[in-house]
């Protein structure tokens, strides 16, 4: 507390920054405050999509294994151990969670002014700005690719060279 020539007394208090956007409006703050339970909300339906997305990757991927039993059973008759197979159908996945990842961001970098203009709000792209934010998403990124992947490449890594040849393993 402080007081001035005028006789007006002042009081000012420190506010966690962590909380300072999500906390209540305080007397005297200029900018509207987020919602907490916005963030919530919509934290909980992406991570819903995200995995009702890998659940149809991995479902897609094991569907399609009938046509990969010859190449299979063909790596496993050459030598290939099952880990070096399990290596290769995690690696695919990768490689296809990481393209899509650069396409979304191809699709947010090119439809955020418009965007921006039709919420009326200024976001822009952390990502290319800071190293954190790049280095959590390529790792997420690689987690779900980890996830989507896990079950086919141990699912397809199991069958039988002499059935998968014979075309009897379906």
């Amino acid at each position: 507390e402080f007081a001035t020539s005028i006789g007006r007394t002042y009081t000012m208090e420190l506010s966690p920054l962590l909380g300072l956007h999500l906390e209540p409006q305080r007397k005297g703050e200029f900018s509207i405050l987020g919602s907490k339970s916005y963030i919530i909300t919509f934290s909980v339906i992406a991570f819903c999509l995200l995995g009702i997305a890998c659940i149809n990757f991995t479902n897609l991927t094991t569907a399609r294994a009938v046509r990969r039993n010859k190449e299979i059973g063909l790596r496993k008759v050459f030598g290939a151990q099952r880990s070096q197979l399990i290596n290769q159908f995690l690696g695919e996945t990768q490689v296809v969670t990481a393209v899509s990842v650069m396409v979304a961001l191809l699709l947010v970098y090119f439809a955020l002014p418009y965007f921006n203009a039709l919420s009326q709000k200024q976001f822009t792209m952390e990502i290319f700005t800071n190293w954190k934010t790049a280095l959590i998403l390529i790792l997420f990124s690689g987690f779900v690719g980890w996830l989507a992947g896990w079950y086919p490449a141990f699912y397809l890594s199991r069958y039988n060279p002499l059935n998968t040849l014979k075309g009897t393993h379906v």
